[in-house]
């Protein structure tokens, strides 16, 4: 798989450094998805333990699996303090496509970060893991992710359910 292959990529902005997923991201992992304000557009908050087997799968993406997936932790450098998660999934039966996410602590939403850091893994998918097309949802009650999903280049598609689907090639 196109990802498993150059997963070793860290990368930054002038604002934002990108770094692989660890180990010692856990608990701000665990944090992010059982926060009921922080998942209130995304899903359901998750149970502790759902959280933590969802960073352990994280950290594991299985030889064999239909989807591969790199997930790094999103750093203000000017604070060199962790604000966030960004990942790409590649559906290894869709050739040359991948889902985008991402999430944000509280305090670092609408700050402009989570335009830096979609257009920054733009930039790396297409250039570096020459994927041709990108995916990303978001909750349509999402306004500010809606605007800076246009904002980074993406164009409304067709979604099946509750949430709004974009695409950028």
């Amino acid at each position: 798989s196109i990802l498993k292959e150059s997963y070793m990529h860290e990368f930054e902005t002038e604002r934002l450094k990108m770094r692989l997923l660890q180990k010692e991201d856990k608990d701000f992992f665990v944090s992010l998805y059982t926060d009921p304000k922080i998942m209130r557009h995304i899903a359901e908050p998750l149970s502790k333990r759902k959280a933590l087997s969802m960073f352990e799968s994280t950290q594991n993406c299985k030889e064999g699996s239909a989807y591969k997936q790199i997930t790094w932790s999103i750093w203000d450098k000017q604070t060199n303090e962790i604000i966030g998660l960004q990942s790409i999934r590649q559906n290894t039966n869709i050739v040359k496509s991948g889902e985008f996410g991402l999430i944000l602590i509280e305090e670092a939403q609408g700050r402009g970060f989570a335009l830096e850091a979609f257009n920054e893994l733009s930039n790396y998918v297409f250039n570096i893991l020459k994927l041709e097309r990108i995916l990303t949802h978001c909750s349509e009650n999402n306004t500010y992710a809606k605007k800076f999903v246009f904002k980074a280049g993406f164009q409304s598609i067709p979604s099946s359910n509750n949430f709004l689907s974009f695409e950028k090639r």
